[in-house]
């Protein structure tokens, strides 16, 4: 209920009066629960709706809007013929159940009927997944940027930053080793060349602890952050050796690829920029279907991608048309 808070438990709603005065004395509580009624999509559950409370701001909002009442959802369990000895209650839980949906209506609430609760968990997942896939996770890490050249993948990878900030997608960063500051310049770039003002609501930056650095640290660290991811793009992947002063492959990077595959974060390997980018590409092109949704456009766009023959700008489109693709599978 809206009126259940940590703050005002000493002085519960309980009787009509309080029911009348709960405007006045919680007016602070009602006009932020507007606000983001306004502002934001509601997914109600276990929300009976009997409150007269959230009756009374909802009607505002509708007779405020009119036909331009946001849109929000609610979960109601499907009312189950076996769960009833006399068919006259059921027809009458039905009839109330249909009518009380057709109300909500009136405020932009739209049910979701389901036959049992735990289907709300699965729904929710999938929820979780659709919301993470607008979050893009850029693995890389570059001392040596052939084949492409540094000049040719430092513009790759700005101008790919600046085009995913411009669709709205946020970016997460650990900062990766010559690649980590093309992927904040970019998104740098958009915001002060467009009027989007928060910064993060673009940019997610994760650079990794210097001090006492361990591996057990950096896997949990590499774990919380790509956690927060539903799409991953790797990139190159090699690192100087300290001691014999020669390129050798990031192994940080394959730790991220395995870490994506076990948080259902779906990984694209930039195949073309090499190093462990095209080996983790090698590794996904042997069997698609364990590491991506079945859906025949994304295929051949992930394809292009690693085509060696394509322009910087033809990759970048279809990164971009690949992420787009899956946000609708």
């Amino acid at each position: 209920m809206v009126y259940v808070a940590l703050q005002v438990l000493l002085c519960p709603v309980l009787t009509k009066n309080d029911y009348e005065d709960y405007h006045d004395s919680r007016e602070l509580f009602s006009t932020v629960l507007r606000g983001d009624l306004l502002s934001k999509v509601f997914l109600f559950i276990g929300f009976s709706f009997d409150d007269p409370n959230i009756d009374y701001i909802l009607s505002r909002i509708r007779i405020l809007l009119k036909d331009n009442t946001p849109k929000h959802y609610c979960f109601f369990k499907e009312i189950d013929k076996n769960s009833f000895s006399d068919d006259q209650d059921y027809l009458y839980a039905k009839i109330r159940q249909d009518l009380k949906i057709e109300d909500l209506m009136r405020y932009g609430i739209h049910a979701v009927l389901v036959e049992d609760y735990p289907v709300i968990t699965k729904i929710l997942k999938v929820i979780e997944n659709r919301v993470k896939r607008k979050n893009i996770f850029i693995s890389g890490a570059a001392e040596n940027y052939e084949p492409f050249g540094k000049e040719k993948a430092e513009k790759l990878i700005f101008k790919l930053s600046y085009k995913l900030a411009e669709k709205n997608y946020k970016i997460i960063s650990g900062y990766g080793l010559g690649i980590g500051s093309l992927v904040i310049n970019g998104a740098l770039d958009f915001k002060l060349n467009s009027a989007y003002r928060n910064l993060d609501d673009l940019l997610i930056l994760r650079p990794f602890p210097q001090i006492n650095p361990t591996a057990e640290k950096n896997t949990k660290y590499r774990e919380e952050m790509i956690s927060q991811a539903g799409i991953a793009l790797f990139f190159f992947g090699n690192k100087k050796n300290d001691v014999s002063d020669t390129i050798v492959d990031s192994k940080g990077m394959i730790e991220e690829f395995d870490l994506c595959v076990k948080n259902n974060v779906i990984p694209i390997p930039i195949g073309i920029t090499g190093f462990v980018s095209k080996k983790l590409w090698e590794k996904v092109n042997k069997d698609f279907s364990q590491y991506y949704p079945e859906n025949s456009d994304f295929i051949d766009t992930l394809k292009e991608i690693n085509n060696a023959d394509v322009s910087s700008d033809d990759l970048i489109s279809n990164i971009l048309k690949a992420i787009s693709l899956l946000q609708k599978v």
